[in-house]
């Protein structure tokens, strides 16, 4: 972000011009993939009554006009007894993973592009960029058993690029288990 704020391109009346012409803006992408998932199949959630126009570059068939925007996206068996429920609350995205009796949760593997390191840091996940650090809060992963939320402690991996997830001690494996990382920027 430039240091005095997004004033250089919507100058206020009375803007000099030539402070329009030197601004300079600094972005950067990340890449977020879940290795070898195959979904069985994708369900989008809470449409919205917008839409989004996506025109990357100079190439048409780079562009999307009236893109839908969903409040949630449910992955079904993104892999073996693993599905994955992608969706925002406020300004955080999230994503919750289900994962199914007698499932190894290690099989969830992230795999992350174009930030400048990534790190551990007291649980969280730390993604590096040159605008500042982004943080994955620490997983809170629980089963639900008699309806009674019961923590199960679960840690994040990391292999160079590569996130995935430990579970820290036992947990009832004939119930279903929900991992739930929220990413805060």
């Amino acid at each position: 972000f430039p240091p005095d704020g997004f004033e250089c391109m919507h100058p206020h009346k009375g803007a000099d011009p030539k402070d329009f012409q030197t601004c300079t803006l600094t972005f950067q992408a990340i890449k977020m993939e879940f290795l070898n998932g195959q979904a069985s199949s994708v369900i989008p959630g809470g449409k919205k009554d917008f839409y989004n126009n996506y025109f990357l570059g100079n190439d048409p068939q780079h562009w999307a006009s009236h893109a839908g925007i969903f409040e949630k996206v449910f992955y079904n068996q993104l892999y073996p007894g693993v599905s994955v429920k992608v969706f925002s609350r406020i300004n955080d995205v999230r994503y919750d993973f289900t994962v199914s009796p007698n499932t190894d949760p290690s099989v969830i593997k992230m795999n992350f592009t174009g930030q400048n390191g990534l790190s551990l840091k007291n649980g969280k996940l730390v993604l590096h960029t040159e605008l500042g650090d982004i943080e994955e809060e620490a997983p809170y992963a629980y089963q639900l058993v008699n309806g009674e939320k019961i923590k199960v402690n679960c840690n994040y991996t990391l292999n160079e690029n590569r996130v995935g997830f430990r579970i820290v001690g036992s947990y009832d494996k004939t119930q279903s288990l929900t991992i739930d990382p929220t990413l805060v920027f």
